[in-house]
């Protein structure tokens, strides 16, 4: 069926593909936000597996750099939404895990990752017009 010129082209696999990534990549920041806010709280001990945190910390930079570059190869606003994540992602295990520094630079991330995910979800069509009537 031919596309009509009020509708926008279909999403490719690829932009499909990195559109979920985003979605990857905020689940896991997440449940290592929640794991972290748990710890903090003393609502969880890890102190005999303190690299349960840090491998979630990992998958979280891990998903988030495959977002940005699915974004960057397939010119998806949602990967590159995602991008400013990268700086505090990177200065993050500088910082002491206790302090409120660490917590509020975990936090600045959030922002970037409601953006992505805003970014991510699929535009609709237009709805179709009427040609105006000839008088």
């Amino acid at each position: 069926m031919p596309r009509r010129a009020h509708e926008l082209p279909a999403p490719t696999a690829a932009a499909r593909a990195a559109r979920a990534s985003v979605g990857a990549a905020t689940g896991l920041y997440l449940a290592n936000c929640a794991l972290g806010t748990a710890v903090g709280l003393r609502l969880v001990d890890t102190s005999r597996a303190h690299w349960v945190h840090h491998a979630l910390y990992g998958a979280v930079v891990a998903g988030a750099l495959g977002a940005v570059a699915g974004g960057v190869l397939t010119s998806t606003r949602a990967g590159l939404a995602l991008a400013p994540a990268l700086v505090p992602l990177a200065v993050l295990p500088r910082v002491h895990a206790p302090s409120r520094g660490h917590v509020l630079l975990a936090a600045a991330m959030a922002p970037s990752y409601a953006g992505a995910l805003r970014a991510a979800r699929p535009t609709p069509a237009e709805p179709p017009t009427a040609p105006p009537r000839k008088a």
